[in-house]
This record gives structure tokens, C-alpha cells and sequence, in this order.
């Protein structure tokens, strides 16, 4: 008949779930299928800021803004300066 079906466990083979009035497994799927996007989304940003290419601003280098950790935060620029 349709494309509604679903397996009646009270009483065991397939059902017609639009005419019995279920529509919990449809709405669960949709959430889920939605949570899942959400959730691969986050990741892809997450790996894309984690893989992203060094700053290509000229500037950068000389403030200390791209290695802040090195020699306490722009210690490595001025270690560079000074030729060590």
C-alpha cells in the first residue's frame, strides 16, 4: 500500500504505522540524522582550525603572535633580534 511500515512487536510481523497513528520512530530519526550533521559539522571546524595554515600576515612573525608560548609570550621574536 504505502511506505509506512513498521514492525508491530505486540503481536509480531509489519504494520502500517501511518494508520495506527505512529510517528515517534520518524520524528526519532530526523532528530537523530539532524544531532548526527550538527555533530560532524563541529568536527570538520574543529579539524579545519586545528590544521589551518600558519598566518601569512607579514606582521605576525615580528609581534610575537605566532609562536605566543615561545620565551613567554613574544620572547621569540626578540630572541630572533638578537640573534639567539
Amino acid at each position: 500500500s504505502c511506505c509506512w511500515y513498521g514492525v508491530n512487536i505486540e503481536e509480531g510481523g509489519i504494520i502500517d504505522t501511518f494508520e495506527l497513528g505512529v510517528w515517534e520512530p520518524s520524528d526519532n530519526k530526523f532528530h537523530s540524522l539532524e544531532a548526527a550533521t550538527e555533530a560532524a559539522c563541529v568536527i570538520l571546524s574543529i579539524d579545519e582550525t586545528v590544521i589551518a595554515p600558519p598566518s601569512q600576515d607579514p606582521g605576525a612573525q615580528a609581534s610575537g603572535m605566532m609562536n605566543p608560548g615561545a620565551g613567554g609570550g613574544g620572547g621569540g621574536a626578540m630572541s630572533s633580534m638578537m640573534g639567539n
